[in-house]
């Protein structure tokens, strides 16, 4: 009797969790403490650190500096400045706001899976949408693309009920083009989403093409702001000409990261294809190909015949629909265990790549500012002064350390700093080299010189060269990862 009288409250939860209501928010939370889990470990890299630093400057010095660059971020940065007012601007801090994106993503996942295909064809999707490897990085990246996507998948819950629905609101249209705005002003290539919506549409009721047109127009004008900004600052994305879009990336890389996930999700995704076509239940289909489709061959052709625009990371937003076709394929799976085999095999396969990005030197190909930065605040003393490796690129720079890091180098002396970041209308420090200037390091004996490997300045020594002229040698050398320490010492002067 006492052990029926335990499980009765066991058995009450569990139904409560598993009821069609609480289910979406119990796969929600799970693909929270997915990408949540460890997503602190890192050290920060250039891009986030342009998260941070944009973040935390004031509101007007944010709205100068979009005015040149980062304006396609800026909607974000602008959300982050507030919440790093009330959290802190620690890793854990700016990454939770992605991982809770996630939540809402694979919640929202699940519901589209259930109105188009049913529960077991959501429960499936939501689970691959939780740990594909897309997912598992942008869930614990300072950056917008996690947002961006739980933006992409509720506008696409709101139009399935307004195509689906035999509704002629026009404050449920309205509340289409709101959103859709709000997703453009996150991140422009959200509009890409809207013509994949098009598809949709036209496949399935076409009588909604002209509000779902309206609705577009009316958004697009109501974010052209940060479109003409956007355009203005093109040469941010410069570099894409040298890395253009190839079958590794766009099979591949884009959404699986490896190999063996991609080809075992592209085979789930021709089986789910198949079995529509077969059962002629194109419903889902009709959602989540064009949604998978649309954004990547519009990238790739403009690409190719335009101005370089592809990347991996534009097509984030994809991932939902991506999940869904995986999701179905997983569920046609006649065998109840094969499908739940098939699926736990795709969470198998794609531990690999979540073990790595939990890495602390993941981010960047091993970026170490954190750990380069605590080594220099173990070891070095009040008054010594630092100086950063300049000859990289201005978001790989080693500079960016002091920044995101501050409290590694309280007492320390920047001898290098012509204007802080938020002086400036662009992203970061300007400096000047210390030759120019030697009486910077007048009574100093001690210099710290933080180097990327193998960097121009690290194998010409150009900064090493500069403080031997003024009567520095070297002392010691350590290594970190990514990042040389160069403890450098002159007898007083």
């Amino acid at each position: 009797m006492a052990i029926q009288l335990l499980e009765r409250p066991v058995l009450r939860r569990a139904r409560v969790l598993a009821s069609p209501r609480s289910l979406p928010v119990l796969l929600g939370f799970v693909g929270f403490l997915i990408s949540f889990a460890a997503s602190w470990v890192p050290s920060f890299w250039g891009d986030e650190a342009a998260s941070v630093m944009s973040a935390e400057r004031s509101i007007p010095s944010l709205f100068r500096m979009l005015t040149t660059v980062d304006a396609v971020h800026g909607t974000y940065y602008l959300l982050l400045h507030f919440w790093i007012g009330m959290f802190g601007s620690s890793e854990v801090s700016v990454r939770l706001p992605s991982a809770l994106a996630i939540a809402a993503a694979v919640s929202g996942t699940y519901l589209i899976g259930k109105r188009l295909a049913g529960r077991r064809t959501a429960i499936a999707a939501a689970i691959v949408m939780a740990v594909m490897p897309r997912t598992t990085f942008m869930g614990a990246e300072a950056r917008s693309s996690a947002l961006a996507t739980a933006i992409a998948v509720w506008l696409t819950v709101l139009l399935i009920e307004l195509v689906q629905e035999h509704t002629t609101s026009r404050q449920a249209w309205i509340a289409y083009s709101i959103l859709l705005t709000i997703g453009i002003y996150v991140f422009l290539y959200m509009v890409l989403l809207a013509v994949a919506h098009g598809v949709y549409v036209l496949l399935v009721n076409r009588q909604r093409i002209v509000r779902l047109i309206l609705a577009t127009i009316l958004a697009v004008v109501a974010s052209a702001p940060v479109a003409y900004f956007s355009l203005s600052e093109r040469q941010q994305v410069a570099f894409l000409v040298n890395h253009p879009p190839t079958l590794q990336s766009v099979f591949v890389s884009q959404w699986f990261d490896v190999p063996w996930v991609a080809a075992a999700a592209w085979a789930a995704i021709v089986a789910g294809l198949v079995v529509a076509w077969r059962r002629r239940d194109s419903r889902l289909v009709a959602v989540a190909l064009p949604w998978l489709v649309v954004p990547t061959l519009i990238l790739v052709l403009a690409s190719f015949l335009v101005i370089p625009s592809y990347d991996t990371r534009y097509v984030s937003l994809s991932v939902p629909g991506v999940a869904l076709l995986i999701g179905a394929g997983v569920a046609a799976i006649p065998w109840r265990r094969a499908s739940i085999s098939a699926l736990g095999l795709l969470v198998l396969l794609s531990v690999p790549s979540y073990v790595v990005q939990r890495g602390q030197y993941a981010k960047d190909g091993g970026n170490d500012w954190r750990q380069a930065s605590a080594f220099i605040a173990a070891h070095a003393h009040p008054g010594d002064a630092v100086m950063f490796d300049n000859s990289v690129r201005p978001s790989r720079t080693e500079r960016i350390a002091l920044r995101v890091y501050p409290q590694y180098y309280v007492g320390l002396q920047d001898v290098e700093l012509s204007v802080p970041f938020q002086d400036t209308s662009g992203l970061w420090d300007q400096t000047v080299p210390i030759r120019t200037d030697p009486q910077r390091l007048r009574g100093v004996t001690t210099v710290w010189l933080l180097d990327e490997r193998h960097s121009a300045d690290d194998t010409t020594g150009t900064d090493r060269h500069d403080l031997a002229a003024l009567g520095f040698s070297v002392d010691t050398v350590t290594v970190i990862h990514r990042s040389v320490v160069y403890e450098l010492t002159r007898p007083f002067s």
